[in-house]
């Protein structure tokens, strides 16, 4: 039996626990029934590096648990996404928690990925041995990262280099020139890139227009309504907003829902996220302005909406439409040198790229700070359908993204 099929396996007999005993719905933000406990592994050696970890975990499920990294942005700490961590443990994941090595004097975002995915080899040797607090408690075969800003990247180019990363979240990701778009071909996980509305320095260099039509399927891309860089922290602080921009701190609710949803449908096939992901839920936020710019391919694949991420063919663009709230509204239209266009429809994410993507481009297209560096993408270069890319690693061409406008300044 391959890992891959284990972990189809895993998740079809979650699926049926689900099924068979579960308790009224909740959302996916909502803190789970399980007790979580909390390990400080001190300063664990990953790829070379010193770095501190923190483990949370449950204490009164039924284990294995899959197994979560949840990565911070440049300068910060694993602190500022307790919450998320939290949440993720109570619902039944082991969560890794690191303090990386990205700060004020620069990131080697090849390294740090190397880091991650040592991170979460490191876990699986802890469930491994019997002295260790996590002992027996994580599945080997499901493992996701979840990252924010340059702890997105990371993920990013983690995921781009290791087939055993199952699920990726991006929490409004920035790139470093072409860095992480350069890698996204190679990734193989189902990815959700959860966009912040208020384009800044901290998210300029990301070009979804780009990244996302070269994505495996099952993909999902949404814009979270007047939210900034620094939302997806929980707790926030008052420095991250001055450098990176101010939104709004009551979205960060809205960022760890869909991240909670895309992990616990890839890996669980927990039945209840499928709402959240192309069903009424998830309708439900865009009508009520909570997300927009939803660029939706293959969420028919995933395990929570009835398919099995192993063996369904090419999709069809699955795109939500965003909702129109005016001037406020985050996905009302994608920029251009910083003035908003008007068209809030789907646009080839092609053309939507080379009109400046989703991003107010006021940079010289090099890649540095100020501008995002857009480029047109290249449809028909994508990953190949799920089925081939997993079961035969083959390479075949997949149609481009059709993307609707996702931020506005």
């Amino acid at each position: 039996m391959t890992r891959r099929t284990r972990a189809l396996a895993g998740v079809l007999a979650v699926a049926w626990g689900l099924g068979a005993g579960s308790a009224a719905a909740q959302d996916p933000d909502e803190r789970g029934s399980l007790t979580v406990e909390e390990w400080d592994a001190g300063r664990v050696t990953l790829a070379g590096a010193s770095i501190p970890v923190r483990v949370l975990y449950p204490s009164d499920g039924v284990a294995p648990y899959p197994l979560v990294g949840v990565i911070h942005g440049a300068s910060r700490t694993g602190a500022n996404h307790r919450v998320l961590a939290e949440t993720f443990a109570s619902r039944g994941f082991v969560v890794l928690l690191p303090d990386m090595p990205c700060g004020f004097t620069g990131c080697d975002h090849d390294a740090n990925a190397n880091q991650l995915v040592a991170l979460l080899e490191w876990g699986v040797a802890r469930s491994g041995d019997g002295a260790s607090p996590i002992a027996g408690l994580v599945d080997a075969s499901r493992r996701a990262l979840v990252g924010h800003s340059w702890g997105a990247l990371a993920s990013h180019l983690a995921a781009a280099r290791d087939s055993s990363i199952d699920a990726l979240v991006l929490l409004d990701p920035n790139d470093d020139g072409t860095v992480g778009r350069d890698a996204t071909p190679t990734i193989t996980a189902p990815t959700a890139q959860l966009l912040a509305a208020v384009p800044g320095t901290c998210n300029s260099q990301w070009n979804e227009g780009v990244v996302t039509p070269m994505l495996p399927t099952p993909a999902l891309q949404l814009t979270v309504t007047r939210s900034a860089h620094c939302d997806p922290e929980e707790p926030g602080d008052f420095l991250c907003p001055i450098g990176c921009g101010a939104g709004d701190a009551s979205t960060s609710v809205v960022f760890r829902r869909y991240s909670i949803a895309w992990v616990s449908c890839v890996l669980r096939g927990d039945a209840e996220m499928g709402a959240w992901l192309g069903g009424g839920s998830m309708s439900g936020d865009e009508t009520a302005s909570r997300i927009g710019g939803v660029v939706a391919r293959g969420l028919d694949e995933l395990p929570c909406r009835g398919g099995t991420t192993s063996d369904a063919g090419p999709a069809d663009l699955d795109a939500g439409a965003g909702s129109d709230a005016g001037a406020s509204d985050p996905d009302a239209g994608s920029t251009d040198a910083g003035a908003a266009a008007n068209d809030a429809g789907a646009r080839d994410a092609g053309a939507a790229a080379a009109d400046a993507g989703a991003r107010a481009d006021a940079g010289d297209g090099t890649g540095t700070a100020g501008g995002c560096a857009c480029e047109a993408s290249q449809p028909g270069t994508g990953p190949e359908p799920l089925a081939l890319r997993r079961d035969a690693r083959a390479r075949v061409p997949a149609a481009g993204a059709e993307c609707s406008p996702s931020r506005t300044p």
